[in-house]
């Protein structure tokens, strides 16, 4: 184990010390919160240092130190046996290692299905070999880039993203040496998917999350922060992002703390999104052997579907129509009819009435399509020449 890795480890270890420090400073809450961060710590051994470290506060209550005691005790035993606290379940390193082989085997035959062009049972491999193993989060981190990148369903690539942050962040205190890089990924990704949802703000958070992580983070991050930032700056008022002078602020920061850094080439390149680093994604610690199985080969399918074994996957589709070419008719038409007001002459003994009724006719927007070409785009491929191709667009 590296002695970067040991180092990262014991920071972590510190960071959580302080914040029991903190916490304790209403008595009848410590415990409660200390347990409420038992399955933060993921291992039985942090858990038992915990409290262990919790014990040496002055101002502990004798009925607070009672039940820490108690569970030092309960602790002890499981720290000994090596036990993990995963997804609300209690793991011993052989469980551990059993469910990394089953769900990599699953991610196997997933591809394997996918490529025979079995889509719908694909996905449910996948499905399973995520709900089986919460100690990993390569199943959703394929789909997340699968959607993103093959699909063109950005909304469906940010659920997957969303669980992998979920699920790194809660096994921040075990990450093993890729376990960070993935994350780190994870955040990248994710924020890339915010941007589609018109969430800058969100992407900056993420964005800034990564960058405490890793201060000097990989080229592809910061490539996608200028070229947010750039794309800010000449779309601000136009249809596709929702600009605000406040996230043009958060975003020239994030650029600022990003520190001294090489002119960022390559731009209209696209959105870069990252991919997932085999290997041990998390940590062994001394409390229990865990020997995770190498990640098996996967041959690397055909065509488009490989792209998800990439290291970076850039997307050059429209943030306006995704890469589709058209959009919805924003001419308020429901699938190509529009709905009119007219009436309805109903005769009666004093000459008749006229009732009023709604008709649909088509829409002369869309031909009766329900979609119109996108304006913000040219064959679906965004281009980052901004000042060029696009002037003299409506509104950009």
């Amino acid at each position: 184990m590296s002695t970067g890795y040991l180092l990262r480890a014991s920071l972590v270890g510190v960071c959580f010390w302080m914040f029991c420090a903190s916490s304790i400073a209403d008595d009848k809450l410590s415990i409660k919160k200390l347990r409420s961060l038992e399955h933060q710590l993921v291992s039985a051994k942090n858990g038992l240092d915990a409290y262990r470290s919790f014990l040496t506060q002055s101002n502990v209550s004798q009925a607070d130190r009672e039940t820490a005691e108690a569970r030092i005790r309960d602790l002890a035993i499981l720290a000994e046996q090596g036990v993990w606290f995963i997804g609300g379940k209690k793991l011993f390193p052989k469980d551990i290692e059993a469910i990394f082989t089953q769900s990599e085997a699953l991610i196997v035959e997933a591809i394997k299905l996918a490529e025979l062009k079995s889509g719908p049972e694909a996905q449910k491999k996948m499905a399973d070999a995520s709900k089986l193993n919460r100690a990993s989060f390569h199943a959703d981190f394929l789909m997340g880039l699968h959607a993103a990148s093959v699909t063109k369903d950005f909304q469906l690539a940010r659920q997957y993203f969303e669980e992998c942050v979920e699920r790194g962040r809660a096994l921040q205190a075990v990450w093993g040496p890729n376990g960070e890089t993935n994350y780190l990924s994870a955040l990248n990704n994710m924020a890339l998917t915010k941007i589609r949802d018109d969430k800058l703000e969100e992407s900056c958070k993420l964005w800034s999350e990564a960058l405490k992580l890793r201060p000097k983070p990989p080229h592809e991050i910061a490539h996608n922060i200028v070229r947010t930032l750039r794309y800010m700056e000449f779309a601000k008022g136009g249809p596709v992002l929702k600009v605000t002078d406040g996230s043009l602020k958060k975003f020239r920061q994030l650029v600022n703390d990003l520190g001294s850094i090489n002119e960022i080439k390559g731009l209209d390149s696209g959105w870069a999104y990252l991919g997932f680093s085999t290997g041990q994604t998390i940590g062994t610690y001394a409390e229990g052997s865990i020997n995770l199985p190498a990640a098996p080969t996967i041959r690397r399918p055909e065509a488009e579907l490989g792209t998800i074994f990439s290291p970076v996957i850039y997307d050059r589709a429209c943030l306006m129509c995704d890469g589709r070419e058209k959009i919805t008719c924003d001419n308020e038409c429901n699938k190509g009819v529009v709905s009119v007001d007219s009436f309805d002459e109903i005769a009666d003994p004093f000459g008749g009435k006229r009732v009023p009724k709604k008709s649909g006719v088509r829409c002369s927007r869309c031909g009766g399509q329900g979609t119109i070409q996108c304006p913000s785009c040219s064959n679906g491929s965004e281009e980052i020449n901004f000042e060029t191709a696009r002037s003299g667009r409506s509104g950009r």
